[in-house]
């Protein structure tokens, strides 16, 4: 008997306050806005001008720029009309998105990242001084190439200033969250300052904070197991 259950749920963070109104994991997000039926009636509160998307994957830039996207760039997709509604309707000015490690260690792939650059009412905000030169020599040879366009890609952002768009997308590496803050409701998250060692992150003891009311974690999925199985 094999079992192809799929993984359909969100991953935790494990941090304190991961139970706060206003953390919605990707996977319960994404499903929102593409319509799946058990989550149609999810209603996020996007009353806020920040979100956090935690992660720097292919899913958190799908979010990011959902969250970012004008009507008519979005009329191409199939995203329903109460979550094109909604989105259009919010406040949202700034989406953080950010990973634990650095740009070489980002898992989004160029294509995606590229679009980011590309959108009509928002611009990515990258700060220099954490891109490297070079990524440096890596054993696969495909790796090396993309998260070299990646880096080249990300080098090009460097261009864009907050007063370019009224949107910004924010890439933020060496961050890892420590917590999220609040009281019954999401009001910030708080980040420790990392630095990559032998591939892992490793907290320097610098801490900062992001006012949000919304906090996406996007930073995979996993299976509930089957009943009586």
């Amino acid at each position: 008997v094999v079992l192809a259950v799929g993984a359909g749920h969100d991953r935790l963070v494990g941090i304190p306050g991961e139970d706060k109104i206003g953390v919605i994991g990707s996977a319960t997000f994404v499903g929102w806005y593409n319509a799946h039926p058990d989550l149609r009636n999810l209603d996020p509160d996007l009353n806020t001008s920040n979100v956090v998307v935690i992660g720097n994957g292919n899913v958190a830039i799908d979010i990011a720029r959902v969250l970012v996207k004008t009507r008519e760039e979005m009329a191409d997709s199939d995203l329903p009309e109460y979550a094109t509604a909604a989105i259009e309707a919010s406040p949202i000015t700034d989406v953080y998105m950010l990973g634990r490690r650095g740009p070489i260690e980002a898992k989004f792939t160029n294509v995606e990242l590229r679009e980011m650059g590309e959108l009509k009412n928002a611009v990515p905000i990258v700060d220099a001084a954490q891109l490297p030169d070079e990524v440096g020599d890596l054993d696969n040879p495909r790796d090396q190439r993309l998260k070299e366009k990646n880096l080249a890609t990300l080098k090009e952002f460097i261009k864009f200033k907050p007063a370019d768009a009224p949107k910004h997308v924010h890439f933020g590496f060496y961050a890892n969250p420590v917590e999220i803050l609040g009281g019954d409701r999401v009001e910030g998250l708080r980040l420790e300052k990392t630095k990559v060692e032998g591939g892992r992150a490793v907290g320097t003891g610098e801490f900062f904070e992001i006012a949000c009311s919304l906090v996406i974690p996007a930073v995979g999925y996993r299976s509930l197991p089957v009943a009586d199985v």
